[in-house]
């Protein structure tokens, strides 16, 4: 398979530095549903908070949740700061589920996008890249559609701009665009070969019996 390169504060006034509050919100949403809870430092010890009076320590979380919860720590603090950054993000869907996939890449494009950040990311998925798509599309119809609706399936900050985007994937040594120009997407199939593979294995074993 080739790879492709591509503490919860209190309520939000009460910060002292200026931030986008509409973003901020929004990256709590996503932040809680990847976590299914929230992350706090209490007494020295990290933990998700599920609810009220229930708690799991986070080293005994899932692999997931312990891998996730630096990157939205790491990009929220950035989001918060209002601060410019090259972030390198290495392969953010591990171990998480599908579900999972799409809310960390819609986390990362909530915070990347706007104060000149940039972004370095590889990965292996195919989920990941189908919602970059998705972010990409939002984008290029959004000139075409009612704006406020498009928003309510897509928040207007998570598009992305498709000519600030680029995607490469290596094979043998060699790199290779994978943009497509037409559609101003990523070729998905260029990293997600093994479906292909499984449909034709399927549809062979289906011409076995006929």
């Amino acid at each position: 398979m080739q790879k492709l390169y591509i503490k919860h504060l209190g309520p939000i006034e009460e910060c002292e530095i200026n931030i986008d509050e509409e973003k901020a919100k929004e990256a709590i949403s996503l932040m809680k549903q990847l976590l299914q809870g929230e992350y706090i430092n209490k007494d020295g010890e990290e933990r998700l908070q599920v609810s009220e009076n229930r708690y799991v320590k986070l080293n005994y979380a899932s692999s997931g949740q312990q891998e996730v919860v630096w990157i939205l720590n790491v990009l929220f603090y950035y989001l918060l700061n209002g601060e410019s950054t090259y972030f390198i993000i290495e392969e953010p869907e591990s171990h998480l589920f599908s579900n999972s996939q799409k809310l960390v890449m819609e986390f990362i494009a909530l915070v990347c996008n706007g104060n000149d950040n940039q972004l370095f990311l590889t990965t292996h998925s195919p989920y990941i890249l189908g919602t970059i798509n998705n972010l990409l599309y939002a984008d290029k119809v959004s000139k075409d559609v009612d704006e406020s609706q498009l928003s309510r399936i897509i928040s207007k900050n998570k598009w992305l701009n498709y000519d600030k985007v680029n995607a490469i994937f290596v094979q043998n040594g060699k790199i290779k665009s994978c943009l497509d120009k037409e559609f101003k997407s990523i070729e998905n199939e260029v990293i997600d070969g093994a479906s292909e593979q499984i449909n034709e294995d399927y549809d062979n074993m289906l011409m076995l019996k006929e």
